[in-house]
């Protein structure tokens, strides 16, 4: 007796087995084999109704932002949905199968592209991929595809900038009476971290639109706030800090002989950093990166340092028995620190020459009245010249 319940139970599973297994290549005699079923046709029974097309976009994850080529490659997942009219069947007919899988190729689907590829444009998808059909002729076609678009890279603002990136998607052989093109959301949605280690998209827009001569677009707009923390740290501060030392070559003694060994040290780091900002940025003159000028003008400043500090030594060692010109000893004696007595001094010879009918006179009294053991040749290069271009330079 159990034996013959067995065998019944095994028999029946076998039938519903066979009956369910043949559920799909019945929905499929139905709708391709039996039918005079056209993909090159759009699939719609008056051809005067236009082909209402969805399209959601979804952001897996941003491979890479190249500032230099002005690209970007990310992985997105693009759904497609539209309603084929002659695709539909009863699921009361097929045993209430609601839903079949069928490969892209053997029904009608839009032809969709990326317009704004750095690659070659082709359509969307591969022979392998199929697409979902439900029993009313909707059809949801996923893609899922590695992205490679221009993007015009606004760096003014490095390391602190903010970039404005789009994908255009757009069809070919379509006109809006034909095909209407409608977003599904108004945003992209994220699948995974939406981002990378290095930016931080902050804002999306889905909108669609027709362009010139017809053709229907839709453009997905990002915003991507750059994360600074890394080129801050390792570029942004150092720069600052070569900036500091470069001035500080005025507080060295000149008998140190260590001054132009420092200045060369300091100009050469910020040519080098000067070479790794250039070499991460775009190269035009359009938008030209505030960091890169501000190493620039650092490394022009350590240049005219350079030039001060090899006349400061050259002043230095220059023979004590030449006498210091009257110009030069003005000068220095102008830059001591207590100036206030030299502008006392010089306002009284100026007064004492207007009163003998030339300004002229005074000046030239003031001047020949320094005495020469006042401003020599180390003390005007150790002192004067030190004090006058530290501040000078501290102030620039």
């Amino acid at each position: 007796m159990e034996l013959l319940i067995f065998l019944k139970v095994i028999i029946l599973l076998s039938c519903l087995h066979k009956c369910t297994g043949n559920v799909g290549h019945d929905i499929w005699e139905h709708l391709f084999t039996n039918s005079s079923y056209n993909k090159y046709i759009r699939p719609v029974k008056n051809w005067r109704t236009p082909t209402e097309v969805g399209i959601g976009v979804s952001l897996i994850a941003i491979i890479e932002f190249d500032e230099v080529q002005q690209t970007l490659q990310l992985t997105s997942k693009v759904s497609i949905i539209w309603k084929d009219e002659f695709l539909v069947w009863d699921p009361d007919v097929f045993q209430n199968v609601s839903h079949i899988h069928v490969p892209q190729d053997f029904l009608w689907k839009p032809y969709i592209f990326l317009e704004n590829s750095v690659t070659k444009q082709a359509e969307l998808g591969t022979q392998s991929l199929e697409v979902l059909l439900d029993n009313t002729g909707t059809v949801t076609w996923s893609p899922t595809e590695v992205f490679q678009t221009t993007c015009a890279a606004d760096v003014r603002k490095f390391p602190f900038d903010t970039q404005k990136c789009s994908m255009v998607f757009a069809t070919h052989g379509y006109t809006e009476m034909e095909m209407k093109m409608k977003t599904l959301k108004d945003h992209i949605d994220f699948h995974g971290n939406g981002g990378t280690a290095g930016w931080t998209i902050t804002e999306t827009l889905v909108e669609t639109e027709i362009a010139d001569g017809g053709n229907i677009h839709t453009t997905c707009f990002m915003t991507l706030q750059r994360n600074p923390r890394y080129i801050v740290l390792n570029i942004f501060l150092p720069i600052v800090f070569l900036s500091f030392m470069n001035i500080c070559v005025f507080i060295l003694p000149v008998p140190s002989g260590e001054k132009r060994g420092f200045v060369i040290t300091v100009f050469l780091a910020l040519a080098v950093f000067l070479t790794i900002v250039s070499g991460n940025l775009p190269e035009n003159s359009v938008n030209v990166s505030l960091l890169n000028i501000y190493v620039f003008k650092s490394t022009l400043l350590s240049v005219i340092i350079g030039i001060v500090t090899i006349v400061q030594i050259r002043i230095y060692h220059r023979d004590s028995n030449l006498p210091v010109p009257p110009w030069l000893r003005f000068i220095a004696k102008k830059c001591t620190s207590n100036p206030r007595s030299n502008d006392v001094e010089f306002e009284t010879s100026v007064e004492q020459g207007e009163r003998s009918g030339s300004s002229t006179n005074g000046r030239r009294a003031w001047c020949e009245n320094l005495k020469e053991g006042d401003v020599t040749w180390p003390r005007t290069a150790c002192r004067r010249i030190r004090q006058h271009f530290l501040c000078c330079f501290l102030a620039y």
